[in-house]
């Protein structure tokens, strides 16, 4: 008997260890979706905050008389996401046409002269175009040797370019972090040490933020 006390011991440890990582695994995926959903809420809830504000006073509102509910915190998130998402559907529906690009083109152009907004503006438009296009000679899903030359890490070819000096072909490759692709390193190297791999921007993106656990079944590596 006093030797059954210890293994008893021994599988009720085991069992809550268990039951703990089971209850862990299941909770993560919900707890990033949950942080990612709470990032989008704030970030719409922040852009559109003002313009609820600005609405509330024009229709005469106020927080301590008539209206009071609108200035109720949930209440003015609520509206404050709705009208960011409604804003960003009529600028897809006015980019759409040929007037409404010509009018963004415009707007673009002004920002373009505003001194430091134009280096930030112009930086995050050139990502989201070069994302957008395949680059030229390189297939734009890559593996790259990192953090050493034993790993692979999955990167995203961005441009382009020939060096001066030698006259190889380079590459810019921003490698992003998972689970949180926000954040990520850029990679300047060769052309001929990108590692091609047959997988969509989708696939890749779905892999990071999943930590490989979307991955495709098949994966072609290298060129075919």
């Amino acid at each position: 008997m006093a030797d059954d006390a210890p293994m008893n011991k021994t599988n009720t440890w085991s069992q809550l260890q268990s039951k703990l990582i089971l209850g862990l695994l299941t909770i993560l995926p919900l707890a990033v979706v949950w942080y990612v959903l709470s990032f989008l809420i704030g970030l719409l809830s922040w852009a559109g905050r003002p313009l609820v504000d600005l609405l509330a006073r024009n229709l005469g509102l106020s927080s301590d008389g008539r209206g009071a509910w609108v200035y109720n915190e949930y209440v003015a998130t609520t509206l404050a996401v709705i009208l960011s998402l409604w804003i960003i559907y009529i600028v897809g529906v006015v980019a759409s046409n040929v007037l409404g690009a010509r009018l963004i083109a415009w707007f673009s152009g002004l920002l373009g002269r505003v001194p430091l907004v134009k280096q930030v503006y112009g930086a995050v438009q050139k990502l989201i175009q070069s994302l957008s296009h395949k680059p030229d000679g390189v297939q734009r899903v890559v593996l790259l040797p990192f953090p050493n030359a034993d790993l692979r890490a999955i990167g995203f070819v961005t441009k382009t370019f020939t060096d001066a000096k030698t006259g190889q072909e380079m590459a810019a490759v921003y490698m992003p972090t998972a689970v949180n692709p926000t954040c990520g390193y850029l990679e300047i190297v060769a052309i001929d040490k990108c590692v091609e791999t047959d997988l969509t921007g989708d696939q890749a993106m779905n892999m990071i933020l999943s930590g490989g656990a979307t991955a495709p079944d098949v994966i072609r590596i290298g060129k075919p």
